[in-house]
Parts: structure tokens; sequence; C-alpha cells
């Protein structure tokens, strides 16, 4: 008997997201497979498996995969907001302002949702609102150390913007970064 068969589906997952975390992307495709051919509802691993693809360059896969974990859990917000980031990185910007817009309902303190206002603010030139909203949601992502990264990392770049171009950011913020799976947030669904 083959030991990957020994192991159950929750087992599976967890170390496919070792795997993740270690850049053995094909191991833990591998599993990830496994785990939905025995759990083909499981949103989870379907997410996971499409972040891979994206992570491999197979962005139509990656797309697709977001999708089908979306259709099975519409609740699963961390892949909507990949799957807008993923088509907001390729310069589909309608799409993404399409699949980050149930983020909104999560209200203006949550990091998704202000996180998604910040790139779409970034591509409209308004520097000193995202910033604003980049720091508002790295504030509200403390519980998500990966997410709250990414968010650092664009807020560097937004603010050596902000200074090569003398632009100042928003009143409030006076006063006052491809992708990652944000997989601790998926331990806990």
């Amino acid at each position: 008997m083959n030991t990957i068969e020994q192991l159950d589906s929750e087992e599976l997952f967890r170390l496919a997201l070792l795997d993740v975390q270690a850049s053995r992307h094909d191991q833990a495709i591998v599993k990830l497979k496994q785990v939905i051919s025995r759990e083909p509802e499981d949103a989870r691993a379907h997410f996971m498996l499409a972040a891979e693809h994206a992570e491999l360059g197979l962005y139509e896969r990656a797309e697709e995969g977001m999708r089908r974990a979306l259709a099975i859990d519409p609740q699963l917000h961390t892949a909507r907001f990949q799957l807008g980031l993923l088509q907001y990185s390729r310069g589909l910007l309608a799409e993404a302002r399409q699949s980050w817009q149930e983020l909104e309902s999560l209200g203006s303190n949550d990091p998704l949702n202000l996180f998604q206002a910040a790139l779409m603010n970034i591509q409209a030139g308004e520097l000193g609102r995202a910033a604003e909203e980049l720091e508002n949601a790295q504030k509200a992502s403390i519980s998500n150390p990966a997410l709250g990264n990414d968010i650092a990392k664009v807020l560097a770049n937004v603010r050596n913007r902000l200074a090569e171009t003398g632009e100042q950011p928003a009143a409030a913020t006076r006063s006052a970064g491809l992708l990652h799976r944000y997989g601790d947030s998926l331990d806990q669904q």
C-alpha cells in the first residue's frame, strides 16, 4: 500500500500546506489533487491547487480553479481576493473589479476589501488615497501575517512613489506587495 493512501484528506491537505510553504510545488500539487479526488467539494483544496498553478505560471488553470473554489464556497474570501489579484496582475482590470465587488460586503474595515480598494486606487493614480487604505488594511490584518507582509510591501512601494512625485498622502495618512496564498487563514476555516 502506498504511503499517501494511508493518509486521510485532512492530513494530506496539511502536508500540502507544508509543501507550499517549502516551495515543493510538485509535491503540493500531487497531495492537493489526491484531496480533491477524495473530497471533490473541498473548496480549500481547489483554491490551494489554483494558487499552485498561478505559482507555476498556469494562469488560466489558476483562474478556473479559483472560480471552482468560489462556486463551492462563496465565503472563501481569500480565494475571491486572489482571483481578482491574478486578474489585476495580468492587466484585466474590469475582471478584477468584478471579482472583488463582493469583498465590499465585508465592510470598510476588512483588510481584503481595503487592499483591493487600494490596488484600484493605485491603478487610478490616487496614490495618497491608496496609502491611506493600505495603512488601514495593514492594521486590520494583524491576525494574518502573510497578508500583512504583502500589504506592507505594496505600501512601501506607494510611499516611495509618493516621495518621488512629492505628492502628499491623504489627510488621515499624514497623521498616522506575485501572490501569497495566505495559508494560515485557510487553516482557520
